[in-house]
């Protein structure tokens, strides 16, 4: 599990504190409160820890190392998450929406109950990372490395998938309408039925019937 089991060890700190600090290394901190600028002093690092509530909207946050955090009702939407490197670290009830992933590498990570809607991870390369019940509408997953990488009961309508290969990917319980995705790259995708019949007419122009 992602952060300390322990939130009482955990000392408090406030966003503007990190942003101020000269190293912007934290460990063991309960991170709150809102970003008084939008950049760091140092490209920032936190692990092992917990934010809560935080305000992080529009948010330079290139660089940024999280190892083994717990993030919780956060806002990080339109944040810049470009080259990242996400470790053992949970999302749950977060807004992303807007955020640049660009370039991330995420080990172990899930998303819960996220708005990821309109985020860019092209050339992202996603190891062992959930989405679980998120909004990943118009999401941009171009040329990004897949492992064991799920998906539950999310809403991917209009995700961008072009040169991802998609080989063992389940969309089976997600919600959409079109995918852009190329024909060729449908090989190995685990959809139902139904959404297969969505995929051939949006991309074949068939028309299914019983």
């Amino acid at each position: 599990m992602a952060g300390p089991d322990d939130t009482h060890t955990l000392v408090t700190t406030t966003v503007a504190e990190w942003q101020a600090a000269e190293d912007a290394f934290l460990t063991g901190v309960d991170l709150r409160g809102a970003a008084t600028v939008a950049g760091f002093s140092a490209h920032p690092t936190i692990e092992a820890s917990t934010a809560s509530h935080v305000e992080l909207t529009g948010a330079d946050l290139t660089r940024l190392e999280a190892i083994e955090v717990a993030w919780r009702n956060c806002d990080l939407a339109n944040a810049t998450l470009a080259t990242a490197g996400l470790f053992r670290t949970t999302f749950t009830g977060c807004r992303l929406t807007g955020c640049e992933l660009t370039g991330a590498y995420l080990n172990q990570v899930t998303f819960t109950d996220c708005r990821l809607d309109l985020t860019g991870w092209q050339t992202a390369k996603l190891k062992q990372v959930r989405f679980e019940r998120c909004v990943l509408t118009g999401a941009d997953l171009t040329d990004c490395q897949l492992t064991q990488v799920t998906f539950t009961a999310c809403d991917v309508d209009q995700l961008a998938l072009s040169g991802t290969k998609l080989r063992g990917l389940d969309l089976s319980t997600c919600r959409f309408k079109q995918l852009d995705v190329a024909p060729q790259q449908l090989r190995g995708l685990r959809v139902t039925h139904a959404q297969a019949g969505q995929l051939a007419t949006q991309l074949l122009g068939l028309t299914l019937v019983d």
